[in-house]
Formats: structure tokens, sequence, C-alpha cells
């Protein structure tokens, strides 16, 4: 019976579907390849019917040299981010707009170091990046849920625009961001946006701060420009472009200009994270509390104090940003969808660096 190990681990009496015939008529002509004088292989599509873990076991299978004296050559094409995660990324060669872009390290901005880390960290949800038209990267989970249901408000889709987005983690936004950057004279046409936080507190948030935290007062316009160029820095370049708050974080800057909505989101979140059901009721009582308090708010606060007001679980991690970001996105589209929001009126009210990167990675040629 023929495998793709040596061990004994299909049933004989298994029916084989058509994913594993075509990995053992794959098996086969490498096997028939080592007789011949050009030992070459062409593969199309080999993830077609082969369940996401064959998909692995398939690229490791091809790692492995067949014959140390009749070595194979093996190209291979794929739109599989399994695939496209497991082969070494020196390997890679991205075809876009009827063009090649080798991944090798003559041809790429990533230096050894780069490399590394990408192999262990570039995985199956962020090699979606190579196929798509444009790619927002962001720090965190809460980030990845909301900005692409403000992209739906905004009536720019990242569906409809073809990209994807990629939760770096905190760490290695530069990383990622060089596979997009070349050493030749070749343009990838693909729109790379890093959204990040400048992360420097106002100083209304002193009192739930840590003593020794600098807040806004610490920092002069000049230092604040240098500590934005610092983080720009490190990933700018053709085709990429960094866009950093201009406050806080995210969640606060949305909070500046979206006070209410921020806080409906944060009471919603605290609130079914208490109930196991929640139904209508108690849904529309919890909001109009929340606006109710806000409105107690805007009395006797400013803008700044507000939003730290409605920033502070989320700080003290008394509500999940995560969930937050859930129930903004899920409420900012009611509020489209019952015409108390357009597309052009959010746009307005956005913090301007979230909107600008909307835009650029949605942007098409010629627009």
């Amino acid at each position: 019976m023929l495998s793709l190990t040596d061990e004994n681990d299909l049933l004989e009496d298994t029916p084989h579907g058509l994913g594993i015939n075509n990995l053992l008529f794959m098996a086969v002509e490498l096997l028939l390849l080592q007789d011949r004088s050009l030992p070459l292989l062409l593969i199309e599509e080999p993830e077609a019917h082969l369940h996401p873990q064959l998909q692995m076991r398939f690229i490791e299978f091809l790692d492995r040299p067949i014959s140390e004296e009749y070595p194979v050559q093996v190209l291979m094409t794929s739109h599989s981010p399994n695939v496209a995660s497991k082969v070494d990324l020196e390997r890679l060669i991205i075809l876009h707009r009827a063009q090649t872009f080798p991944m090798s390290s003559q041809f790429t901005k990533l230096d050894k170091s780069d490399y590394r880390f990408l192999k262990h960290f570039l995985d199956v949800t962020k090699s979606n990046l190579f196929f798509a038209r444009g790619v927002l990267m962001v720090e965190g989970p809460s980030e990845q849920v909301l900005l692409p249901a403000v992209a739906d408000c905004l009536d720019r889709s990242f569906s409809n625009y073809g990209v994807s987005v990629v939760n770096v983690g905190h760490v290695g936004f530069f990383r990622y961001a060089h596979i997009f950057q070349r050493t030749d004279s070749k343009t990838m046409g693909v729109q790379v946006a890093c959204v990040t936080d400048l992360d420097i507190p106002p100083d209304s948030a002193k009192s739930y701060l840590p003593s020794d935290r600098k807040t806004k007062s610490d920092f002069s316009s000049d230092q604040e420009e240098e500590q934005r160029s610092k983080i720009e820095s490190r990933a700018n370049g053709d085709p990429v472009k960094t866009f950093v708050s201009f406050q806080w974080t995210l969640e606060y800057d949305i909070a500046l200009t979206l006070a209410v909505d921020v806080h409906i989101a944060i009471e919603l979140a605290r609130l079914f994270s208490k109930q196991k059901e929640v139904n209508n009721a108690l849904w529309f009582e919890t909001i109009a509390s929340a606006i109710e308090q806000y409105e107690q708010w805007e009395q006797d606060k400013t803008v700044d104090e507000i939003a730290s007001s409605i920033y502070k679980p989320l700080f003290k991690k008394t509500v999940s940003k995560v969930e937050t970001a859930q129930q903004l996105a899920s409420w900012l589209k009611i509020k489209k969808a019952i015409g108390q929001e357009t597309a052009e009126s959010l746009r307005q009210k956005l913090p301007q660096y979230i909107v600008a990167a909307i835009d650029y990675v949605t942007k098409h040629s010629g627009e």
C-alpha cells in the first residue's frame, strides 16, 4: 500500500477520497522522476480536496529528500495559507498582476533575524497576507475585530476590496512589513498599513495610572513628534505606511469622538460577561442607562475627562477589550442600518489616522 510515511498508519480497508488519491499519484510521480534526466515535478493546487493537516503533512513530505543520489526539483502553485505558512519563506514566489516577486533574501528587505522570526510566527492566520490586495496590520485582537466593521460602515468593506487584517500581537510590525519591501526596482502593488498607538496617556487619566507613568504634559510637542517618527521609521517604505494614534490607544481615541457609543459598548460587554442570556428588555435598559450616565458626565466633565472615564474599565481590565470591540462593531452597524449614522458622518467623527489607514488599504490603482 502506498503512503506518505514509513508507518502503516492508513487502514487498507479505508476508502480513499479524491485528495488522498491525488497525493498518492504525486508520490508515484516523484518516484518515477528519479529515473528521468530532468527530475522536475510541476504541481498545481496540491491543497485541492485536502484538509489542512494533510496539506501541512504533504509539504513536510516534499521537504524530505526522496533520494540524495537523484534529487527532484518541485515547482508548486497554491492559494492555500496553510501551504504558504509551511513552506520556507525564502522559497516562496508571489505572483501578482503577471509579475513574480521572489521572497529570497536578495530581493527583500528582510534580514536574517527577520527570516528566523517569521519562520516561527508567520502562521496560517497571518499567511493570508500573501493573497491580499491590501493588508492592515494591527497590534491586537480588539483592532482585528473592530476595524473591519468600521470599514464596512465607511462603505469600504475589506471583503470587497480584498484586504486581509493581520494581528501581529504587539510585536514585529517592521518584520512583517519588510516582506513587501523590495531591494529590486519592482513594486508589488499591495497597499500595506500598520495601525499602532502613540501610547501617551492624557493627564485626565492620572487618577488610575501608576504613579510613575508619564502623561501628555510630561512630553513636549517635539518629543511627541520624535516618538511618532521613531515608530513610523521602523516600518515605513513603499508600499508600507504606518498610521499612529494621535493620543493614547485606539479605544481611547475613538472615545474622544464617539464617546457615548464606546460607553454603550463597554456597558454591553459588561452585561454579556455577567449574563448567560440577555433579552431585548435588558439590552435596551443597559443602553438607556449608559446614555443617561454619559449625559451626566457632559454636565461637569471635559471631553478628555469623559474619554478617560470611559476608557478606565478597559485599562483596568475589568471589561474585556475584545468583547467591547465586538459590541462596538455591532452597535455601529445597527446605527447605520437604522439611519442614525451614515458613512460620511462616521468618517467625520472617527480619528483621522484610522480613516486614513482604511482608505489606504482599500485604494485601487488609479484612485
